[in-house]
């Protein structure tokens, strides 16, 4: 045997090594991301732009954003997290920790981004306490310009976020897409803590 042939074989199983120590073999290290499902039945995190799931287990401690211990019921979509663990393959992430590192002041629950909803509907959500006036704008998707601005209804709660929720009626007999948004408005009339998601109005959708 010639010494290129060795060269190439030798090439050859580094490279099968490589392969079964990042796929087979799980990989510590730490994720970071936003999340945009939480599956409270399998304690699973699904984090937007990133393929698979974060994989909670009894063991895994849950901080808040002040480091101090939660629960996975206090965690809601939007929130930024960062993770610590490894990877038990390629798609799942098994954290030994994660701690909340941004959450919003103001969270939209129901109905979910791109999901699809009768012109007549109820916006549901997640509000820190605050003295502003929390507002829901809908916006027309195409041409951008405002369907109607309403105040959302508070309800106090003592834990970090208040809820809000606001029937929304759009007198249309089309399919509409649209924006939906969500936030504060200042003493001065600014707007802040903006947050918004389009969804989609048809008013043949069946019950």
């Amino acid at each position: 045997m010639t010494k290129t042939p060795k060269i190439l074989i030798i090439i050859a199983l580094l490279g099968i090594g490589l392969v079964a120590y990042f796929y087979l073999i799980p990989q510590g290290g730490q994720i970071e991301g936003v999340i945009s499902e939480i599956n409270l039945t399998t304690r699973t995190i699904t984090l937007i732009s990133r393929n698979g799931v974060v994989n909670l287990t009894p063991d895994t401690k849950l901080k808040d954003e002040n480091n101090l211990p939660t629960f996975l019921s206090s965690f809601y979509r939007t929130f930024k997290i960062k993770a610590r663990g490894m990877f038990s393959d390629k798609n799942t992430f098994v954290p030994t920790e994660i701690r909340v590192i941004h959450a919003p002041n103001i969270i939209i629950v129901n109905p979910d981004p791109y999901s699809t909803v009768k012109p007549t509907f109820v916006v549901k959500g997640k509000v820190k306490p605050s003295k502003n006036s929390l507002k829901i704008r809908i916006l027309d998707y195409t041409t951008k310009e405002p369907i109607l601005e309403t105040d959302a209804n508070i309800i106090n709660n003592p834990d970090q976020y208040n809820d809000f929720q606001k029937e929304i009626h759009i007198d249309t007999q089309n399919f509409l897409s649209i924006i939906l948004e969500a936030f504060y408005v200042l003493e001065n009339n600014q707007e802040n803590d903006r947050t918004s998601m389009e969804i989609y109005v048809n008013p043949h959708l069946s019950s």
